[in-house]
């Protein structure tokens, strides 16, 4: 199948791109022929060679669009015969549902009680962040006791680290960090795999799931705690935003959420991303969204 991946961009290494270069891998794993448009710099393509730009010729049975300025597109909107938006959160406006989209998609239930009553809305559907499970996978047993933690963000500043860093000295493990702040990573499975623990939110949380490592979500815009294997399904509801118990997030706060960590977890954690959450069954769940039309 012919198959037109749309993005506002790939200028850097934030969640929509990500979630692109993953689905397209995964999409032509299974055998699919896929072209990748976007409006902005394809910044990625030197570290990330099978995100190719092209023009998109002809005609294609299926576009799998993120951002309402890229279905507002007509060029290629119309070049396409089925149309699904995935909408990733609740509060930009690239974000809104387009009237356009023939299927909306949410990434978690939060987002579609957001999206579901809109203008030319009908069929919503939660499909959640795909992770490459053999790139984010455990290389490395974690600890009886938390030795050292991961704090990863692209929202957090140097003040807010300083928070995450007094929490973790409180906590008694070291601390690394990573975001637009601190300093990015091509390879964040591999510093994931360096630690015991990780503070993030969103696909960081699943990313560090995926590799079997233990969780704290919880950014500077508010945490929801230690992630206990029995609470994954109701706090993936809100995408693991922080905002399904909206904390206040301050050091002590954070050193008693540290202080909860059991290795155990990790293994766990890494179940439920193989079986909710991996590359090609993502893939495979957008595939059957088309089979209707």
């Amino acid at each position: 199948m012919k198959i037109l991946l749309a993005t506002r961009s790939l200028s850097q290494l934030g969640g929509s791109e990500v979630w692109t270069v993953t689905m397209a891998k995964a999409l032509r794993k299974l055998g699919h022929d896929v072209t990748i448009a976007c409006r902005g710099v394809n910044n990625l393509l030197p570290d990330f060679p099978e995100v190719r730009l092209e023009r998109p010729h002809g005609e294609y049975a299926l576009g799998m669009f993120n951002h309402m300025s890229m279905v507002d597109n007509t060029n290629l909107r119309e070049r396409c015969d089925t149309i699904i938006q995935t909408c990733h959160g609740i509060i930009p406006g690239e974000e809104k549902p387009h009237p356009n989209a023939d299927i909306h998609v949410a990434v978690s239930e939060e987002v579609q009680e957001a999206i579901r009553h809109k203008p030319g809305v009908t069929d919503t559907y939660v499909i959640r962040n795909p992770i490459n499970t053999a790139l984010f996978r455990p290389d490395t047993k974690l600890n009886t006791t938390p030795k050292r933690a991961l704090y990863m963000s692209n929202n957090g500043d140097h003040l807010f680290g300083s928070v995450v860093e007094q929490g973790a000295q409180k906590a008694g493990v070291e601390l690394v960090k990573l975001g637009r702040a601190y300093g990015r990573s091509l390879n964040p499975q591999e510093v994931m795999n360096s630690v015991d623990l990780v503070i993030s939110l969103g696909r960081g949380a699943y990313e560090a799931m995926a590799c079997g490592r233990t969780v704290v979500v919880a950014d500077k815009r508010g945490g929801d705690g230690y992630l206990h294997p029995d609470f994954v399904r109701e706090w993936r509801k809100n995408n693991l935003s922080g905002r399904y118990n909206k904390l206040a997030v301050d050091a002590d706060w954070l050193a008693g959420e540290i202080r909860k960590y059991e290795p155990h977890h990790g293994a766990m954690l890494r179940g439920y991303v193989e079986g909710e959450h991996s590359e090609l069954s993502v893939a495979r769940h957008y595939l059957a969204l088309k089979e209707p039309f």
